[in-house]
């Protein structure tokens, strides 16, 4: 019984300390890598990257960065009296700019100033199977409110505490199944 209680405590203290990872990442990432971090929203790029994926962008510098068709970029688009970042394919090049469009788009964004654009698409990591509600819902909150304000201290307690509660009580129940089933043989 001893055991199965210290494998239960190393079971949570490990996930606690990836939860608290979690978030310090998007606090560290400007200071530690060069790279921007976003929640993939929409199906405008299927089947290439997928709602809810997290991408992982490097910031564009005219100076150093060439453009050229089929690369996927971000930028910086209105929409009703709010600035949103789009992520989409490069589909011509310009002296003005370039013209993108959504992968699962009919048409295009028209001319997209070298100015709009802010990063070039590195990779993803796939987090579109965690499914439409809890924890993906989640961290599109916590992304934005981190975009809000830089250190967003409210959405940090709120991830610590949604994480905490969903895997522990996740973590918990297992441990408990498990330990009665050993108890029954």
């Amino acid at each position: 019984m001893k055991q199965l209680l210290a494998k239960c405590i190393k079971g949570i203290l490990l996930y606690l300390g990836f939860c608290f990872a979690l978030c310090l990442l998007p606090l560290l990432n400007p200071l530690l890598i060069n790279v921007s971090l976003s929640f993939v929203r929409g199906e405008s790029m299927l089947p290439t990257i997928k709602e809810g994926d997290l991408v992982i962008s490097r910031p564009y510098k005219a100076e150093r960065d060439v453009l050229k068709e089929g690369m996927i970029v971000r930028f910086w688009d209105e929409e009703e009296d709010k600035i949103i970042s789009v992520q989409h394919r490069i589909i011509e090049v310009s002296r003005e700019g370039v013209v993108t469009l959504g992968d699962n788009n009919e048409s295009s964004d028209g001319l997209i100033k070298y100015s709009q654009v802010h990063s070039i698409y590195c990779f993803k990591i796939p987090f579109h199977y965690l499914g439409v509600g809890g924890i993906r819902s989640f961290l599109f909150l916590f992304a934005d409110k981190m975009r809000e304000d830089f250190f967003g201290l409210p959405a940090c307690f709120y991830l610590i505490f949604f994480l905490l509660l969903e895997g522990s009580s996740l973590m918990i129940r297992r441990r408990i199944q498990i330990a009665g089933k050993q108890l029954k043989h």
